[in-house]
């Protein structure tokens, strides 16, 4: 009866001393949604990405973009036109200015012709600096212009494309999600351990299947999870993998 009660006694301290042990799923390192940032027709889908890790840049979804290709086409003439605009304003101006400068002093000139004079380069410079605002209002639209025809182009690059949400012939709005990409260049798991157990986490190490040193605690969350009450998540690093999803052992165990 005593031998009984002292391996009661000393089984749970063994199982404490090896470590506890969890299954956890695979997962790649990080998934984005990715989601039109800007309304327009889906002419152009690479299908044939789906499904593959893409190494180099490539043009996965493609909106119209044609009217702002040719807006933004009228806009830099626009923007040349006026820029010569402004350096003929310019050179009117200072020349206005010289003038008013040189009949300020004399004394055949009356009252009135100086005030005009005055008037001129004064008229001038505003003109110069309405020039001015258009072209900064030109630069700022044309910088706009650019940035939506960008957007209108979805690539990828070294991303693994899990799923394309859209299709030729599709008009999408902003916010519509389009496809979701992955980085598979690395590997993850999460698993929920005890208050007890995230104290003497940083003393562990992990073993993934038996293995050690294979996976590395990325985060630990100190705020219980809401759903594994009391409970506080952990993520830990893996190497990349050539199939996700599958179950591993995870265990802590003492150094």
């Amino acid at each position: 009866m005593k031998t009984s009660l002292l391996a009661w006694l000393i089984l749970p301290l063994a199982l404490m001393a090896q470590g506890r042990s969890f299954y956890a799923k695979v997962e790649p390192y990080e998934t984005y949604e990715i989601k039109a940032a800007t309304s327009g027709l889906v002419v152009s889908v690479q299908k044939s990405l789906e499904g593959k890790l893409v190494s180099q840049r490539e043009t996965v979804i493609k909106l119209d973009d044609a009217l702002e290709k040719s807006l933004l086409a009228l806009d830099k003439k626009s923007l040349q036109t006026t820029r010569e605009r402004a350096e003929a304003l310019l050179a009117a101006a200072k020349i206005k200015e010289e003038n008013f400068k040189d009949i300020q002093s004399l004394k055949t000139k009356s009252k009135f012709q100086k005030d005009t004079e005055e008037v001129n380069a004064i008229s001038a410079k505003i003109s110069y600096l309405q020039a001015l605002e258009q072209i900064y209002s030109l630069e700022s639209q044309i910088a706009q212009r650019v940035d939506v025809i960008q957007k209108k182009s979805l690539e990828a690059h070294n991303r693994y494309v899990y799923k394309i949400r859209v299709s030729e012939g599709d008009y999408v709005n902003a916010g519509t999600a389009l496809m979701d990409l992955m980085d598979i260049s690395q590997a993850k798991v999460v698993f929920f351990v005890s208050e007890e157990e995230a104290k003497s986490l940083p003393s562990k190490v992990l073993y993934v299947d038996g293995k050690k040193g294979e996976a590395k605690i990325e985060k630990l969350y100190r705020v219980a999870d809401s759903e594994h009450v009391s409970e506080y998540r952990v993520e830990a690093v893996l190497p990349s993998a050539k199939f996700f999803s599958k179950l591993v052992k995870i265990e802590l165990k003492d150094e």
